[in-house]
Parts: C-alpha cells; sequence; structure tokens
C-alpha cells in the first residue's frame, strides 16, 4: 500500500480496526475486523492485512499491554496515530 492510501484508510480509522479507542483504534472485535477485509476485498481493493498485520495487530497490542512505560514512551507505534 502507498503511504497516501494508508492515510485514506487512517482518515476512517480503518488501520486499528481491533485496537484500543485510547490508542486511536475502533475498539471492534476480529470479527468487525474480517467483516471489513471480506468488503474491501470485495470490492477489488488488495487485502490490507498483509502490510498492516504485524504493526497494527502483533506490535502495537503487546507494546500497549505489556510494554514499559519507557518502550511506550520512545515507540514509533504509540501513541497510536491513525488519522
Amino acid at each position: 500500500m502507498t503511504e497516501a492510501w494508508n492515510k485514506k484508510l487512517g482518515a476512517r480509522y480503518w488501520l486499528g480496526i481491533t485496537l484500543p479507542e485510547e490508542i486511536g483504534g475502533l475498539g471492534k472485535s476480529h470479527f468487525d475486523q474480517v467483516v471489513f477485509e471480506e468488503e474491501f476485498h470485495a470490492n477489488g481493493h488488495a487485502p490490507t492485512w498483509i502490510e498492516k498485520s504485524i504493526m497494527v495487530d502483533w506490535v502495537t497490542p503487546t507494546i500497549f499491554h505489556f510494554g514499559t512505560k519507557e518502550q511506550k514512551k520512545n515507540t514509533p507505534f504509540l501513541p497510536l496515530k491513525l488519522k
């Protein structure tokens, strides 16, 4: 995905569907994420999870839930800026 495309998705909070609202996500379920991905792909767009899943689905929640204050302060992922 291009940076411009990421910004469009981020402006709608679609890059953080399952992330907690306090860090810029929508706080929705994984089911909601799957529905989004299915509809997105059905409308001719490439699946987004391939490029974003490591950052949004693995790294960000891990740092948010288990990281030290120092890690949270110095990581580029938190606070997550989806807009």
